[in-house]
């Protein structure tokens, strides 16, 4: 396994004091796998990728019974051994490129630099040549090499963002909301520039996002999580059958292609909203949005396995 998650609990300084906002998070992931994250905003999806990163704000705590990368034990590194994980270990692909990339810097400055920090010796021509065939990998031609961010579309300026991460040949890439305010069709070329990329080189994914639809089509296996937890977990052929969990069942009814509405119908939606992060919440996060929830919710359900589904979970009395 490239990353091993285990019981990984992450509390933020919010207003001055520590407070849970992931608990109880296990995950693994393979060599050659993508793995989906799903769940609403404010689920703990983003903050469980950047704790793999060690990128979580200052004041943060990270505990876990095991939380390691490549052998890389993460709740032991020191400053010096983060900068050897991040970018050669681990590399992260955010949401808007366009606030990731140096609007001053040519693509190929950027590249360039990366490039260096990683093969050193190298001379310009040969920098040069790797920059080439890291945008030639993303699907880009050479000639945008002078091109500014501002100069680029929306789906280029992701694909030189992917190209950036895979500058360093990372084990595992971590896909955060990767085609947020990109149109459909430049949506599905960036995904399946992923799982080429995953196919070609045997890299591992964390796709992270709100739309359990991509991840169903996407990803091998599936976590979902709410409220900064662990609901529902393993392959995504479970996915068809509609999912265990009511919140993963809510997501999936969600789905226009699910429902096979016509314009005029609304779409079907989760009541409520998502249950704020910290406090001391005794029973079932999901309860109170829960349609089926009964007395048992009120006691705290725990994430056990499912016979029905090799390597699965759920988090449901129900």
């Amino acid at each position: 396994m490239i990353l091993k998650i285990r019981n990984l609990t992450i509390q933020l300084p919010i207003h001055r004091v520590l407070t849970p906002v992931v608990r109880d998070f296990t995950l693994e992931v393979a060599r050659g796998e993508i793995v989906g994250i799903a769940g609403e905003s404010g689920s703990g999806k983003s903050i469980s990728s950047l704790a793999i990163l060690g990128l979580l704000p200052a004041g943060s705590t990270v505990t876990a019974d095991h939380f390691e990368l490549c052998g890389h034990d993460l709740t032991a590194l020191s400053a010096r051994g983060w900068r050897n994980i991040r970018g050669r270990k681990v590399a992260m692909v955010f949401q808007n490129p366009m606030s990731a990339l140096d609007p001053c810097l040519t693509v190929e400055s950027q590249l360039s630099e990366l490039v260096r920090n990683v093969e050193e010796g190298l001379g310009r021509k040969q920098v040069r040549q790797r920059a080439v065939d890291l945008l030639e990998q993303v699907g880009i031609s050479p000639q945008r090499l002078g091109a500014y961010p501002h100069e680029l579309s929306g789906g280029m300026a992701q694909r030189v963002f992917i190209a950036m991460a895979l500058a360093c040949r990372p084990a595992l890439l971590i896909a955060d909301e990767p085609t947020t305010g990109l149109d459909v069709t430049i949506q599905s070329q960036v995904l399946d520039l992923l799982v080429r990329l995953r196919d070609t080189i045997d890299m591992a994914v964390l796709l992270v996002s709100h739309d359990i639809g991509i991840i169903e089509e996407y990803a091998d296996r599936i976590v979902v999580m709410y409220s900064g937890e662990i609901v529902e977990t393993g392959p995504v052929t479970m996915l068809a059958g509609g999912g265990q969990h009511p919140y993963t069942q809510g997501l999936l009814r969600s789905l226009p292609a699910r429902q096979g509405v016509s314009p005029k119908t609304p779409l079907a939606a989760i009541p409520g909203v998502v249950l704020p992060v910290g406090g001391d919440i005794q029973g079932c996060r999901f309860a109170p949005r829960c349609q089926s929830a009964d007395e048992r919710c009120r006691r705290r359900p725990e994430l056990v396995p499912l016979a029905a589904y090799p390597g699965s979970a759920l988090r449901c009395h129900l």
